[in-house]
C-alpha cells in the first residue's frame, strides 16, 4: 500500500515539520504547496527536504486566498505533482491538520478498504448562488474584510433574481468538504477529465468556495460515484462557522480525538496550543519530542 499525501500549507514551519514526522512511513510519499505569499517557508522547507526521497516541495505555486479559485489551483498543483508516480491511495489534507490514528492504523484502514473514494458533501440545487452568481471578490486577498464582504453582498444580490450563468451544463452539483481521500485511478480520471474539458476549470471563475465543490462534482457524476463513502475522515468543529473557520483544537479535546473514529483532525495551531501535537505524535509513537532531534525522510 503506497499513499501519497498532499498538503495545502501557508504558514508555520514548525508545525509542518511535526506533521511531517507523523506521516513518516516507507510507504509514503508527502507533497507539500506552500502558498505563494509566504517565502519565508517554502524557502525553510525546500532548504530542509531538497535530498529527501520521500517530501517533495512544490516549485510550481501559486498564491492560494481562501474563498477563491486559488485554493483549487493548488490543489491541482498537488494532484498533477502525484499523478507522476504510482500510488493505491492520495489524500487532500491542509498544513494544519493533523494526523489522530497512527500512520501504521491509517494504511491498514486504507488498505482494508481498498477502492473506496472518501469524499464527503450532498447534492445542491441547480442555481446555487456560489456557484451561479458572479463572487468578484472571491479572490480578493481581503475578501474576509467586513467591508469587502459587504460589497460582494451588495454585487451578489441582484444577480440571484436576473442573473443565472449558464454553466455545469449536464452536472449534477454537490458541496461538502475540501479534503479527501481517493484512489489514484479517481485521482487520474480528474485530471484527464479536465485536461479534455477545460471549460469546466473555466465555469468555476468567480465561483466562491470552489474547493467545496469542484472534486465532489467530477467524482459524483463519474463512474465512481458507486463507490463514495460520505466521509472525509477528518474530525472537525464547525462551532464557529459563521466565522468561516473551524475551532482550534486544543489539550482539553484530547479524549474526544482519542475516541473519534476519524483518521485525521482540523484544526491544529501550535501557537495556541502545542501540547496536544505533542501528545497525538508520542501517541502514534515518535520517540522523539523536540524538532532539532527528529530525523525525517
Amino acid at each position: 500500500m503506497k499513499v501519497a499525501f498532499m498538503v495545502l500549507a501557508h504558514k508555520s514551519f514548525e508545525q509542518i515539520e511535526y506533521l511531517i514526522h507523523a506521516l513518516h512511513h516507507s510507504a509514503v510519499d508527502v507533497y507539500i504547496h506552500v502558498d505563494k505569499k509566504n517565502e519565508e517557508l517554502y524557502s525553510q522547507l525546500s532548504d530542509k527536504y531538497k535530498h529527501s526521497g520521500r517530501v517533495y516541495i512544490l516549485k510550481n505555486r501559486v498564491a492560494v486566498n481562501r474563498g477563491g479559485l486559488s485554493v483549487v489551483e493548488a490543489s491541482l498543483a498537488l494532484m498533477k505533482e502525484t499523478a507522476q508516480k504510482k500510488y493505491q491511495y492520495v489524500s487532500l489534507i491542509s498544513g494544519q491538520c493533523f494526523p489522530i490514528k497512527s500512520i501504521e492504523y491509517i494504511l491498514n484502514f486504507l488498505e482494508d478498504h481498498k477502492g473506496n473514494q472518501y469524499i464527503e458533501g450532498g447534492e445542491i440545487g441547480p442555481n446555487f448562488w456560489r456557484l451561479k452568481c458572479f463572487n468578484f471578490f472571491s479572490e480578493n486577498k481581503h475578501n474576509r474584510k467586513t467591508v469587502i464582504r459587504v460589497l460582494d453582498n451588495i454585487c451578489r444580490r441582484p444577480q440571484k433574481v436576473l442573473i443565472r450563468r449558464k454553466n455545469f451544463k449536464g452536472f449534477d452539483l454537490y458541496k461538502g468538504s475540501t479534503w479527501f481521500t481517493i484512489t489514484y485511478d479517481c485521482l487520474k480520471y480528474m485530471l484527464n477529465h479536465i485536461e479534455q474539458n477545460p471549460i469546466y476549470l473555466k465555469d468555476y471563475k468567480y465561483s466562491y468556495c470552489p474547493d467545496e465543490s469542484f472534486f465532489h462534482n467530477l467524482i459524483l457524476n463519474s463512474e465512481y460515484k458507486t463507490n463514495v463513502i460520505n466521509d472525509d475522515l477528518m474530525e472537525i468543529d464547525w462551532i464557529n462557522h459563521f466565522q468561516g473557520s473551524p475551532r482550534v483544537y486544543t489539550i482539553q479535546d484530547y479524549g474526544m480525538l482519542k475516541s473519534s473514529n476519524k483518521l485525521f483532525a482540523r484544526k491544529f495551531d501550535i501557537e495556541q496550543d502545542i501540547e496536544i501535537v505533542l501528545k497525538l505524535m508520542s501517541d502514534a509513537g515518535a520517540k522523539e519530542k523536540t524538532m532539532g532531534k527528529i530525523l525525517y525522510l
